[in-house]
This record gives structure tokens, sequence and C-alpha cells, in this order.
């Protein structure tokens, strides 16, 4: 599947003259994994890198992930952007879904910070 979707990726790029006024713009959060065909001179115009979030960013990641939640009044933000040092924003997102489920899974209609450290717990194995 990847090997198709990355197939149609380079051979739609290569119908593309630069008269067109198409601007094609990628992100990964796993540039280790991305074939280095579409990396090669003439595919993009210019690299960009954004950086893993800080902690301040991290906490306002997780604000953002977690708005519409249900939650207790005991969740601590700060905490978790503590102990997810180098995460990126769609692992702490990901975190607040898993934590959803979990509270869902328990028959809870809130999410508690222990939904919350056992999805942490749980990015962390695997």
């Amino acid at each position: 599947m990847q090997a198709r979707v990355l197939s149609t990726l380079l051979n739609e790029m290569d119908g593309v003259s630069s008269s067109d006024g198409l601007i094609i713009v990628g992100a990964t959060n796993r540039l280790d994994a991305i074939d280095p065909a579409l990396l090669r001179p003439g595919r993009f115009g210019q690299h960009v890198q954004v950086n893993l979030p800080n902690e301040t960013e991290r906490i306002d990641i997780l604000n953002v992930a977690a708005r519409h939640l249900p939650k207790e009044n005991d969740i601590n933000m700060i905490e978790l952007a503590r102990v997810t040092k180098g995460w990126s924003g769609a692992e702490l997102r990901g975190v607040c879904r898993e934590a959803a489920m979990s509270a869902l899974r328990d028959g809870r209609r809130t999410v508690k910070q222990d939904d919350l450290v056992g999805a942490v717990i749980e990015n962390v194995k695997t």
C-alpha cells in the first residue's frame, strides 16, 4: 500500500511544471521512513524542520487535545508534559484519545489522571 501511494505521488509530482502555480507541501514526523526518491533534489524546493514541542508547548497541545473530553478535576497537564519530553503533537493527541477510550472501557463518562498516565505508559511500551 505504501509503495503504491509513493509511486502515485511521485508520478503526479513529475507531471507538475514550475509554471503551474502549484505548491506541494509534505509533512511527517517519521523522516526515517520516507523513501529517498521522494527527497531527491528537485522534488521539494525547501525542507523545513519543525522541532518537537518544549514543555510549555506540550502543555498547550495536551490542553487543546483534551478540551472536548469530559475530565475529572484532578487532571494535571503539567505533570503529563514533563513525562512526555521528546513526544510529538500527534503522540500527545493519541494519549488523550487512548485515555478517553480507557474511561469508556471502564464504563465511565469522565477521564481521570490515571487514564492519561496509563495511556502514556502504553505508548512508552510500544
